[in-house]
């Protein structure tokens, strides 16, 4: 478990550094870096979290451990769901109201705003239970 800890503090470490990395050098590479240390930090998270699940009961400090970590993984779960929500909503609006300009259906992205839903639901399911 001690080596997930040091994983997910180097990724949260590396996206404030690249940030300032970016802003110091004006060099768009260094964003590329915080966004894969923002990536790799919900993974870790999950991973953390998960093996702090798998450990026994260990008491109050593990359960808010478990919802601190927790917090993320409901916010990415929610952003999907209102992602997909949205974007299901656009497409009825155009198809059975008053078509916009601007919209155009392809039948190969429909399963897109279904598969953000499905996600963000067993996110949110996710976030605050034993997987």
């Amino acid at each position: 478990m001690r080596n997930a800890v040091l994983k997910l503090i180097v990724a949260l470490i590396s996206v404030p550094a690249c940030m300032l990395l970016t802003g110091i050098t004006q060099n768009g590479i260094f964003m590329l870096g915080s966004l894969v240390g923002f990536i790799l930090s919900i993974l870790w998270i999950l991973d953390l979290k998960r093996q702090l699940q798998a450990q026994p009961e260990g008491g109050t400090g593990q359960r808010v451990t478990l919802a601190v970590l927790a917090i993320p993984q409901a916010l990415l779960g929610l952003t999907a769901l209102a992602i997909g929500m949205a974007i299901i909503g656009w497409i009825l609006y155009n198809l059975l109201v008053e078509r916009q300009p601007q919209f155009v259906f392809h039948l190969v992205a429909l399963p897109v705003p279904f598969a953000l839903v499905v996600f963000g639901t067993k996110c949110l399911k996710g976030a605050f239970g034993r997987d």
